[in-house]
Order: structure tokens, then C-alpha cells, then sequence
């Protein structure tokens, strides 16, 4: 098991070398690996990608959809070469990481459910909802606790009656009236904005904000190099 990291880092410069070679004939090839989680898998990198590709026809982008620290992990281990985080502190010391995107988180209900007729609620009527949360450990979890504390919520207070794994899980839930639930912004967006009702809480403000980062420790290949440039020349995405 020793010679497996040797293993990947002969290959990794070996692909490296192979990519340099062909971009001498004056266009970037190669091969890119992203990491990130379901929502922006679905809703960021698309788009995104569709434009990189425009300008770089020659690379081939693949995503890989896990969780924060799967993809970590992953880049850790040299197997992608960029991951999509919302969660800084998690990330080792030898990744860089650089600002990409904010997703603001907002509460969503059932179209017939008693928030859905009001212009405003007050934080502690929270504590009368039925809620659809996210598991421990995820980003947009992270963010609603640290929200719902800086409006003087205490978030283990809250009526939880169901934890899924993602926020589209979360807003077919609350479509189907089974309660309410915050949800990333994009997922609203996109997929029940007009089928669910947005709730106003009073002096709540919500968002996550997303990083990509890179191993500082392993030869970025061309292709790499030239998304992080990419990146680095497009403005902060607005959602």
C-alpha cells in the first residue's frame, strides 16, 4: 500500500508531461476532474463548464458528485484535481482555496401552510414549524445554525420531522406538505419556485458561501492551470 501515492504521483506527472506536449501545438489539452457536492454539481458547474469548454474545446471536464469531505479527500489524494467547498476550516493546510460563488439559503413551505399568507414572521414562530432538515455535517446545515443564532434561535429547539440528504430531497418534501425546510436558493430557483412558497423571517439572512480549491503540493497540468485562470477572470457568479 506504500508505493500506491509513488503509484499516483508517477502517473499524475506523466499526464502532466503528455498535456504539455500537446498544448505546444498551441491549443490547452487534457483532462480535469472537479469534486463537489449535488446542488452545485447541478446548478454552478454547468453553466460554467459549458463556457470553459467554448473557450478550451480540447479538455475534457468530468464531475465528480460526493460529499465536502469525500471531495477533500479526493483532492488530497490526487485523484480530481479541483473540489467545490462551503466549508473552509475542513480543507488542509496544503489546498488553496479562492472564493467562487455565494448561495443563499432561504425557507420555503407548502403553498396552503400558514407562512405562505404572511408578508414577514417573527424568528420565534420558527419554533412552531415542522421542519425537513439537513444531515450533521452539511454546509447548508452549518449555515442555517449559524443564521438561525444570530436572530436568537436556538436551532436544536427546532420541530424536526424529517433529515435528508440534499435540498432538492428537502423542497419535493415541502411541495408535498409535509413541512418546511431551508433550502439553497438555487434549488428554489430552479426547481419549486413556483410550486412552494418563500418565507420571510424577519432580520434572517442566510447564505453559503462556496470555495474551489487546489493542492498547492502537487504540478498542475495545463488544463488545470488554465480553469483556475478561468476562474480567476470571471466574476463572482451571482445565483
Amino acid at each position: 500500500m506504500a508505493l500506491v501515492p509513488l503509484a499516483r504521483d508517477i502517473v499524475s506527472r506523466s499526464v502532466h508531461i503528455e498535456e504539455m506536449m500537446k498544448s505546444l501545438e498551441g491549443e490547452v489539452h487534457g483532462h480535469l476532474l472537479v469534486g463537489c457536492s449535488t446542488t452545485p454539481g447541478k446548478y454552478i458547474l454547468p453553466h460554467l463548464l459549458a463556457d470553459f469548454h467554448r473557450l478550451y474545446p480540447q479538455v475534457k471536464v468530468s464531475c465528480h458528485v460526493a460529499s465536502q469531505m469525500e471531495s477533500l479527500e479526493r483532492l488530497c489524494e490526487g485523484e480530481i484535481h479541483l473540489a467545490l467547498v462551503s466549508q473552509p476550516e475542513l480543507a488542509p493546510r496544503e489546498l488553496e482555496l479562492r472564493m467562487f460563488t455565494v448561495d443563499p439559503v432561504v425557507l420555503i413551505a407548502p403553498l396552503d401552510h400558514p407562512w405562505a399568507q404572511r408578508d414577514v414572521i417573527e424568528p420565534e414562530e420558527l419554533y412552531s414549524g415542522d421542519f425537513i432538515l439537513r444531515e450533521d455535517g452539511s454546509g447548508t446545515k452549518q449555515a442555517v445554525e449559524s443564521g438561525l443564532t444570530a436572530v436568537g434561535i436556538e436551532p436544536d429547539r427546532l420541530e424536526t420531522l424529517l433529515i435528508l440528504g440534499n435540498s432538492e430531497a428537502i423542497a419535493l418534501a415541502v411541495e408535498e406538505g409535509i413541512g418546511v425546510g431551508f433550502v439553497s436558493n438555487m434549488v428554489y430557483t430552479k426547481l419549486v419556485h413556483d410550486r412552494v412558497a418563500l418565507v420571510d423571517v424577519h432580520g434572517l439572512h442566510i447564505q453559503r458561501d462556496i470555495f474551489i480549491g487546489r493542492h498547492t503540493r502537487r504540478p498542475a497540468t495545463v488544463a488545470q492551470t488554465a480553469f483556475w485562470d478561468f476562474i480567476s477572470r470571471t466574476e463572482e457568479m451571482s445565483i
